[in-house]
């Protein structure tokens, strides 16, 4: 296993939607680690969700097919390349919440909207609690109002004047009003993700997608097995397993938590991070599951200009 947490790779954030699931953790390191390990190859993220590993690939000029399933997400990048993207307007008071999320029809900024603003990104809950909310979203406005940007707003004259107000002695609820400012960092994501060239993606189920090609690296995040967590929309295991038998690529790589159903069908994990531990169980860190990636070879992993092709899928052989 390679133990990627002091990988080097690129300076700087990374880019994607404040996604639940998202790799922006791991992203930069996972995506040197391909850049490093493969060469002339295309990438596929076919569970792609906040982008991170995707715009890793528009970063390193790697050509790149994504696939997002979720036709929110979908909406919510057609309105970000639209021109119309606007901070202002992505950020809402909790009565613009709500009645943005009340609307029957809803478009990509309706969904922005209720996406930036929502507890833990889940679209339902706005962010602020009632007592506190009218003050938290006007030091939000202010501050994006002179600096233009949410970026470093810890920094600012506008956050320190008014702190005292914003903090009780509680420590807790500290913690929770700056993680709650952080809304303005996943604005400024949000703009930074808007500037990359547009993205090319497909919004299919992953069952209906085929894949062959010879330039293939192929990158799976699919929504975690025996992970307790409303976010996610569960996909069967064994359908799963058997629609990454029908690809035909390079190499497959597969992002979860350590899970020993994985390892009985794909040997034990190629990649890890052990210090990105898994909440999604317990609601804790304290536990035995981290952040790993799985590697298959496929079909093409020995390709060279003699065609000669490898495949460990035994229904799959060289003279079929």
């Amino acid at each position: 296993m390679i133990d990627l947490t002091n990988y080097k790779c690129r300076k700087g954030k990374p880019i994607g939607l404040p996604y639940q699931g998202s790799k922006k953790k791991v992203s930069k390191r996972l995506f040197q680690f391909f850049l490093d390990n493969h060469h002339d190859f295309t990438f596929y993220d076919i569970f792609a969700g906040g982008l991170a590993m995707t715009a890793e690939a528009i970063i390193h000029n790697i050509p790149v097919k994504a696939n997002i399933y979720d036709n929110h997400i979908v909406m919510i990048l057609d309105y970000l390349y639209s021109d119309k993207y606007n901070m202002f307007d992505v950020l809402a008071s909790r009565e613009k919440f709500i009645q943005t999320r009340n609307k029957e029809n809803k478009n990509g900024l309706d969904y922005a909207i209720m996406l930036i603003n929502s507890f833990g990104n889940n679209f339902k809950n706005y962010l602020y609690n009632a007592e506190i909310s009218n003050l938290k979203y006007s030091v939000a406005v202010e501050i994006l109002e002179k600096y233009g940007t949410g970026k470093d707003y810890k920094q600012t004259d506008i956050y320190k004047r008014n702190e005292n107000k914003l903090f009780s002695s509680d420590t807790k609820e500290k913690h929770k009003i700056i993680q709650s400012l952080s809304q303005l960092q996943q604005l400024s994501q949000l703009q930074q993700l808007s500037q990359l060239q547009q993205i090319i993606i497909t919004s299919k189920e992953y069952r209906d997608i085929k894949i062959n090609d010879k330039k293939a690296v192929v990158y799976l995040d699919p929504p975690y097995w025996g992970c307790n967590f409303n976010g996610y929309n569960s996909i069967d295991f064994y359908e799963f397993v058997a629609w990454v038998k029908t690809i035909k690529a390079r190499f497959i790589y597969i992002s979860h938590y350590n899970n020993s159903l994985l390892d009985k069908h794909f040997g034990e994990p190629h990649i890890i991070f052990p210090k990105s531990k898994s909440t999604l169980q317990s609601g804790t860190s304290k536990n035995n599951k981290f952040e790993c990636v799985y590697r298959i070879k496929s079909v093409y992993a020995n390709y060279n200009d003699n065609n000669n092709q490898i495949s460990l899928f035994d229904y799959e052989t060289a003279s079929s």
